[in-house]
């Protein structure tokens, strides 16, 4: 893979959209064009990152850059494929939900949970065959309440809140609570949960701690 450098011209590719349609770099040839990521996952940078870029997407098509339909998704950070690589799993921070997407059509959305309790940042393919994910509690009332527009989000980070874990059915994309832990200012702003003998280990992005709980 070669890495890309300020002022480098891209390389040629080709995905298809939303609707199955190959979509090429070369389409866009003479337009500007816009490959949006962020660096620090479910952290108060990229969040904010995500939203202004969400908040001036009139702005960027008035400025005539163009969106391909089907592959917007709000702070989409963790992803995972299938056992038998057909589908791709991506954690949408943004929408709270864990969505499903066909390796062969990525831009075409399969199914998705309902919104979770929490905000979901890493998701993984466990041994059973179930998707896991945790995060931090939304309504937490010393916190705050659920996040939102009115948060300064450095200080809702900082704001202890409950863990979640959940195992996902890939099939029926339903949720199950495996797992959860009281606030706790020494480990807070959970982030993962992988499961082994019948604990559930739990990390964070904003400390060198992982915690563990009893799987339920």
């Amino acid at each position: 893979m070669t890495r890309l450098s300020p002022g480098d011209t891209a390389p040629p590719f080709t995905l298809p959209d939303a609707d199955g349609k190959d979509v090429s770099l070369g389409d866009f040839r003479d337009r500007k064009v816009v490959v949006y990521f962020y660096p620090a996952a479910s952290t108060p940078g990229c969040t904010k990152q995500a939203c202004d870029f969400r908040d001036n997407l009139a702005e960027l098509n008035d400025a005539g850059f163009a969106v391909v339909e089907g592959t917007q998704l709000p702070a989409n950070n963790g992803i995972e494929t299938s056992a038998d690589g057909r589908e791709i799993y991506v954690a949408s921070s943004g929408l709270q939900t864990i969505v499903a997407f066909s390796h062969s059509n990525p831009a075409r959305q399969l199914r998705t949970t309902r919104p979770l309790p929490f905000t979901p940042d890493n998701v993984h393919l466990a041994a059973d065959g179930r998707l896991l994910t945790a995060g931090m509690a939304n309504d937490v009332p010393a916190c705050g309440g659920p996040p939102g527009p009115q948060h300064d989000l450095e200080k809702l980070a900082a704001c202890p809140r409950p863990t979640i874990a959940v195992a996902i059915d890939p099939t029926t994309m339903r949720d199950t609570v495996i797992a959860t832990t009281a606030a706790d200012a020494k480990f807070s702003n959970a982030t993962m949960v992988l499961t082994t003998a019948g604990q559930a280990w739990i990390g964070t992005f904003s400390g060198d701690k992982i915690a563990r709980a009893p799987l339920r």
